[in-house]
């Protein structure tokens, strides 16, 4: 099976790094699913671009379904990055001490299933009144001057996303019969059909001219002010 992966910044170099364990798994017999066959990984990119900001792991996985899916996803995410794991981009990646806040009822801050989900990973987790307390010690605070109703605070993940790149970049590259990185304008995804047998869309915000649907755009974006 040819494979090609459209797109070369963090979503398509983690896909074709993905693509590339999971067939060493099968050929190694040791892959949970049914086995990837996989002959050639192609990386399609048209520009390195801007390197993007830092990246920070937070919980709850927003707009993403199915909840169970997309918790494994964030748990799997976790690991390959948490120190002292041994995965690639592991040393790109530290912890945060991080404050998921609400001015409301709490309702978008649900500590209950926070727990039941990630208190395994995120360790030392506080929440309510416990985690404003610590927000405000932290951040020197008088606490009748902030806003906020419900609080949860756990230690997140930072990820330096220049290093994690070049990290992929260097595995990736130790595998020149498997995976080729090849600079090239691909103007349609259908176009690559023929090519292909298996097309992996990671372009971004370039998918909407390659499916084509110009109402295409990004659904939740955030900068995060690191105090």
């Amino acid at each position: 099976m040819d494979v090609a992966v459209v797109g070369g910044g963090v979503l398509g170099l983690s896909a074709a790094l993905a693509l590339l364990e999971e067939s060493q798994r099968a050929a190694a017999g040791a892959s949970d699913g049914a086995p990837l066959a996989i002959r050639s990984i192609t990386v399609l990119y048209l520009t390195s671009g801007q390197t993007p900001p830092n990246a920070l792991w937070e919980l709850p996985p927003y707009r993403v379904t199915p909840r169970a899916r997309a918790v494994q996803w964030a748990l799997d995410t976790w690991q390959r990055l948490a120190p002292p794991s041994r995965a690639v981009g592991a040393e790109t990646a530290h912890r945060c001490r991080t404050f998921l806040l609400s001015r409301g009822d709490g309702s978008a801050v649900d500590a209950q299933r926070a727990r039941e989900e990630f208190g395994h990973v995120l360790g030392a987790m506080k929440v309510g009144e416990e985690a404003l307390r610590e927000l405000c010690d932290e951040r020197h605070i008088l606490e009748e001057d902030h806003p906020y109703r419900a609080a949860i605070g756990y230690d997140a993940m930072v990820v330096d996303t220049r290093a994690y790149l070049e990290s992929i970049r260097r595995e990736l590259a130790r595998f020149p019969d498997t995976v080729r990185m090849v600079r090239r304008e691909v103007r349609s995804l259908s176009a690559l059909a023929a090519h292909f047998d298996v097309v992996v869309n990671c372009s971004g915000l370039g998918a909407c001219t390659l499916a084509p649907d110009h109402s295409l755009g990004p659904v939740r974006g955030q900068v995060v002010d690191a105090v």
